[in-house]
């Protein structure tokens, strides 16, 4: 979409949805950014958010630089 904000186009290209397309299905579809900088998943926006605790706590875990935390 030639409107998308860059974030949103950086975030497609690093973690294409369904069958390797870059766009985003449908509103709430979740993405999870390491601390490397790295997209770690994306999920639909049918998932729950609690159901990606153990993806968000395992990043943590992961340590790293704590910036601006």
């Amino acid at each position: 979409m030639a409107n998308a904000e860059p974030l949103f186009e950086w975030l497609k290209s690093e973690a294409p949805g369904i069958m390797g397309l870059k766009r985003v299905k449908w509103n709430f579809e979740k993405w999870l950014v390491g601390r490397d900088g790295k997209v770690k998943g994306r999920w639909a926006s049918v998932t729950k958010p609690e159901s990606l605790e153990s993806a968000i706590l395992d990043e943590l875990k992961k340590g790293g630089t704590k910036a601006g935390l």
